[in-house]
């Protein structure tokens, strides 16, 4: 599971879903699962993810984050 510090301070702000993206697109290719997720190519390439919340959800000790990400292979 990925910790995602900088979203997480920002919890509660309006500045929450562009810390969340920016701190998403920032990970590196070990921190998500992108060479999984190819069909039509055989690698990751080095453009820029986008990242799309669809859905946040506060539980008790988590914040759940459902998010499209796209990538280009």
């Amino acid at each position: 599971m990925v910790k995602l510090d900088k979203a997480l301070r920002a919890w509660g702000t309006p500045g929450f879903e562009p810390v969340l993206k920016q701190e998403i697109a920032q990970l590196g290719p070990n921190q998500l699962p992108l060479q999984q997720a190819l069909s039509n190519s055989s690698s990751v390439s080095n453009e820029p993810v986008t990242v799309v919340v669809i859905n946040v959800a506060e539980m008790e000790d988590v914040i759940r984050v459902k998010a499209g990400i796209f990538i280009a292979g």
